[in-house]
Protein backbone atom coordinates (compact mmCIF):
# COMPACT_ATOMS: atom_id res chain seq x y z
CA UNK A 1 0.00 0.00 0.00
CA UNK A 2 1.62 3.12 -1.04
CA UNK A 3 2.22 5.79 1.54
CA UNK A 4 0.22 8.82 1.99
CA UNK A 5 1.25 12.36 1.26
CA UNK A 6 1.23 14.84 3.83
CA UNK A 7 -1.00 16.81 1.82
CA UNK A 8 -3.74 13.98 1.62
CA UNK A 9 -3.36 13.50 4.98
CA UNK A 10 -4.18 17.02 5.69
CA UNK A 11 -6.93 16.52 3.19
CA UNK A 12 -8.25 13.39 5.07
CA UNK A 13 -7.70 15.14 8.17
CA UNK A 14 -10.13 18.25 7.08
CA UNK A 15 -12.73 16.45 5.78
CA UNK A 16 -13.08 14.41 8.81
CA UNK A 17 -13.43 17.57 10.44
CA UNK A 18 -15.95 19.23 8.22
CA UNK A 19 -17.94 15.74 8.41
CA UNK A 20 -17.92 16.54 12.42
CA UNK A 21 -18.79 19.97 12.16
CA UNK A 22 -21.41 19.17 9.85
CA UNK A 23 -22.89 16.12 11.82
CA UNK A 24 -22.78 18.75 14.95
CA UNK A 25 -24.52 21.43 13.47
CA UNK A 26 -27.16 19.14 12.14
CA UNK A 27 -27.49 17.59 15.31
CA UNK A 28 -28.21 20.83 16.92
CA UNK A 29 -30.67 22.09 14.32
CA UNK A 30 -32.68 19.25 14.41
CA UNK A 31 -32.75 19.37 18.25
CA UNK A 32 -34.09 23.23 17.96
CA UNK A 33 -36.52 22.33 15.40
CA UNK A 34 -38.17 19.98 17.46
CA UNK A 35 -38.04 22.28 20.97
CA UNK A 36 -39.48 25.16 18.58
CA UNK A 37 -42.17 22.43 17.00
CA UNK A 38 -42.53 21.52 20.92
CA UNK A 39 -41.69 17.78 20.74
CA UNK A 40 -39.16 17.14 23.51
CA UNK A 41 -35.84 15.32 21.72
CA UNK A 42 -34.52 13.60 24.51
CA UNK A 43 -38.18 11.44 25.14
CA UNK A 44 -39.20 10.25 21.70
CA UNK A 45 -41.82 7.87 22.59
CA UNK A 46 -44.10 10.32 23.88
CA UNK A 47 -43.79 12.42 20.92
CA UNK A 48 -44.99 8.99 19.28
CA UNK A 49 -47.35 8.64 21.98
CA UNK A 50 -48.64 11.88 20.66
CA UNK A 51 -48.47 11.89 17.04
CA UNK A 52 -50.11 7.95 17.87
CA UNK A 53 -53.02 9.72 19.01
CA UNK A 54 -53.42 12.52 16.81
CA UNK A 55 -53.70 9.81 13.86
CA UNK A 56 -56.17 7.85 15.82
CA UNK A 57 -57.97 11.03 16.12
CA UNK A 58 -57.76 12.47 12.67
CA UNK A 59 -59.39 8.79 11.72
CA UNK A 60 -62.50 9.27 14.57
CA UNK A 61 -62.79 12.66 12.99
CA UNK A 62 -63.14 11.43 9.16
CA UNK A 63 -65.00 8.28 10.13
CA UNK A 64 -67.66 10.82 12.11
CA UNK A 65 -67.53 12.89 9.05
CA UNK A 66 -68.51 10.17 6.90
CA UNK A 67 -71.54 8.75 9.16
CA UNK A 68 -72.77 12.78 9.63
CA UNK A 69 -72.93 12.77 5.74
CA UNK A 70 -74.56 9.61 4.87
CA UNK A 71 -77.10 10.63 8.20
CA UNK A 72 -77.77 14.04 5.77
CA UNK A 73 -78.00 12.50 2.18
CA UNK A 74 -80.48 9.88 4.43
CA UNK A 75 -82.57 12.79 5.30
CA UNK A 76 -82.49 14.55 2.23
CA UNK A 77 -83.77 11.21 0.19
CA UNK A 78 -86.55 10.85 2.99
CA UNK A 79 -87.60 14.51 2.94
CA UNK A 80 -87.40 14.37 -1.73
CA UNK A 81 -89.66 10.50 -1.32
CA UNK A 82 -92.21 12.09 1.27
CA UNK A 83 -92.87 15.29 -0.57
CA UNK A 84 -93.29 13.01 -4.08
CA UNK A 85 -95.46 10.72 -2.14
CA UNK A 86 -97.74 13.48 -0.56
CA UNK A 87 -97.69 15.16 -3.98
CA UNK A 88 -98.67 12.05 -5.77
CA UNK A 89 -101.40 11.88 -2.79
CA UNK A 90 -103.46 14.33 -3.82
Amino acid sequence: MAKLFDGDERREGQEALMREIADKAAHAAVRETLTALGIDADDPKEAQKDFAWVRNYRGLCEKIGSRIMLTLITLMTVGIAGAVWKSLGK
